[in-house]
């Protein structure tokens, strides 16, 4: 396990030794166009120069862009950084915008190889075993706990075998199991009493258990009227009178065998053959049976060892380790996947909020246009001014400034308002700016007559959102107030329902 975190360590570092040559620009898709989205973006270009960014650079260029270029998303992306970034390179900010991604996710795959290889490295160092490792037994009150190792047949790769033994607790002497077995006598007379008061008032079935938890015994029961007692604590009281009757129970209680004898007589005859190799079946078996015979060597003392042989083939052990740092690598790869993802619903929804915050604002522009043309300004002269007010949406204003340079480039007036009309791609902004250019082109003498109606419209239109998004909002409220109701109502019937 450990060496598909080294090779994806290694692969790492060979590509930060590819790309230390590379050149990484600052990323030209910070800042939002502000006064302080532009110091912000001014500040982290004077910063250095962001940990992976040549490595997620290299991948970029080498890699991925012939990749992004092919699918239908990068088109999306290209559409989404222009309607947010006016007047800058799509391509440039495109590939920023992938190379941020994948810096990213380059970022937590290296971490969790570093984590996955750290936590694989103290398992195996801590969670070493072998032959000449002392298994240490559990005390009773502990119990058995299961231990799963892997073991293998010197040179044999097809002995491999994984394996749960059981370390039970050493065993007891004579005397502590008596001394036990007085406390569980003295815990049998109520534990067994199932739904009944007492002993001597019997009338449904006793609870005998086969054996009382932590104590290390088994629980053989004996009736000495099975007809009325049976051995499971069913009562049969068919054949009683009013008077009842006396019925004796005997608890025996085992713990572990200490020996077990053996008779040969002359009608059992053994013959001896050479060992066999053994199949697959036979040597899981072998197997059990050494670990069975060591761990009876080691009977009366705190721990036992595994066999150093088994089957005259010497074996090595190792303890069977859950793949937790394996887990952890996946983890730390379905994550930086997801990031990968999630960046661009991240793209995604800053553009569809540019598209509500251009919506909101669209009133507020007819009514300042009306208000520079109505004081006698010409339209591109009130259009310049609009823009350089610029105290509403940065993504707006971001747009007017964009096509102010336009014209002062010396692009025709009427191509930049529908320029302007289709890089904010929203309906009522496409009929704004083809009403500039109908004017341009035939000399509207109604135009601002038109944009009082236009804003009034528009002022219509933003009450009818208001409306709307004050239904959603109550319609979201609702659940948590039916939840607030359900925790008052329990709060006045949980006392009247204890009264009764």
């Amino acid at each position: 396990m450990n060496l598909i975190f080294l090779t994806g360590l290694l692969l790492q570092a060979i590509i930060g030794v590819a790309a230390r040559k590379e050149n990484v620009e600052p990323n030209p898709f910070n800042g939002d166009g502000t006064k302080k989205g532009r110091k912000k973006a001014a500040a982290k270009k004077k910063c250095k120069t962001p940990i992976f960014s040549k490595s997620a650079s290299w991948l970029y260029h080498r890699i991925f862009m012939r990749i992004f270029s092919k699918t239908s998303q990068r088109v999306k992306v290209d559409k989404y950084i222009g309607s947010l970034t006016p007047g800058k390179d799509k391509e440039q900010l495109a590939s920023a915008y992938y190379i941020e991604k994948i810096r990213i996710s380059y970022a937590l795959i290296f971490v969790g190889n570093i984590l996955a290889l750290m936590v694989s490295l103290y398992i195996s160092q801590n969670g070493g075993l072998d032959s000449q490792t002392p298994i240490v037994k559990p005390t009773w009150e502990e119990g058995s706990y299961a231990l799963d190792v892997v073991v293998q047949a010197a040179d044999d790769e097809a002995s491999i075998r994984d394996i749960r033994l059981t370390v039970e607790p050493d065993s007891l002497s004579h005397d502590e199991a008596a001394a036990l077995a007085t406390e569980v006598f003295a815990k049998l007379k109520t534990s067994i009493l199932g739904s009944n008061e007492s002993l001597y008032n019997v009338t449904s079935p006793l609870n005998l258990p086969e054996a009382l938890p932590p104590y290390p015994f088994s629980i053989y029961w004996e009736s000495e009227n099975p007809s009325i007692v049976r051995k499971d604590g069913r009562i049969d009281s068919s054949s009683l009178d009013t008077d009842g009757a006396l019925v004796r129970l005997w608890a025996h209680l085992s713990y572990k065998d200490q020996w077990e004898e053996y008779l040969f007589d002359d009608s059992i005859l053994l013959q001896v053959y050479p060992p066999q190799e053994a199949s697959a079946d036979t040597w899981m078996e072998a197997i059990m049976a050494a670990v069975t015979a060591s761990k009876a060597e080691s009977s009366h003392t705190d721990y036992f060892y595994l066999p150093e042989s088994i089957g005259g083939k010497t074996v090595s052990w190792e303890e069977a380790r859950t793949p937790d740092a394996l887990y952890l690598w996946l983890i730390a790869v379905a994550a930086a996947i997801i990031v990968f993802i999630l960046k661009d619903k991240e793209l995604q929804k800053k553009k569809d909020q540019r598209d509500a915050q251009i919506d909101r604002d669209y009133p507020e522009l007819v009514r300042k246009l009306s208000l520079y043309l109505g004081a006698g300004m010409t339209l591109k002269g009130a259009w310049k001014r609009v823009a350089m007010d610029n105290t509403g949406s940065k993504y707006l204003y971001g747009e007017m400034l964009f096509s102010v340079r336009e014209m002062e480039n010396g692009i025709p007036e009427r191509e930049v308002y529908e320029s302007f009309g289709k890089r904010v791609g929203i309906a009522k902004y496409r009929k704004l700016t083809g009403l500039f250019a109908n004017h341009l082109q035939k000399g509207n003498k109604n135009l601002l007559q038109v944009l009082r109606e236009e804003m009034e419209l528009a002022l219509e239109d933003r009450k009818k959102a208001a409306r709307t998004i004050g239904e959603e909002m109550s319609t979201k409220l609702l659940a948590p107030m039916m939840l607030m109701l359900l925790i008052i109502m329990v709060i006045i019937m949980l006392p009247a329902f204890q009264m009764f």
